[in-house]
């Protein structure tokens, strides 16, 4: 989470590797990719967050449809 704050998505991207399985690392990749700009590679990850139950994982993924609705 550090990393996250900090703007480190990288980093961040290369400690939550080792737990993608984790449904909240999956939501936190996710925003990484985000946060990045990626929307497709988020995307992914928060859809596999939202089916393996993490309850954050939805609430990004609206954030992305919002950002995608303003973007230009």
């Amino acid at each position: 989470m550090k990393h996250m704050t900090a703007g480190d998505y990288e980093t961040a991207l290369k400690e939550l590797e080792t737990q993608r399985d984790n449904p909240a690392a999956q939501n936190y990749i996710g925003v990484c990719f985000m946060m990045k700009g990626d929307y497709d590679q988020a995307e992914t990850f928060l859809r596999k967050a939202e089916k393996n139950g993490d309850q954050y994982a939805s609430i990004n993924l609206e954030h992305i449809r919002q950002a995608k609705r303003i973007e230009f």
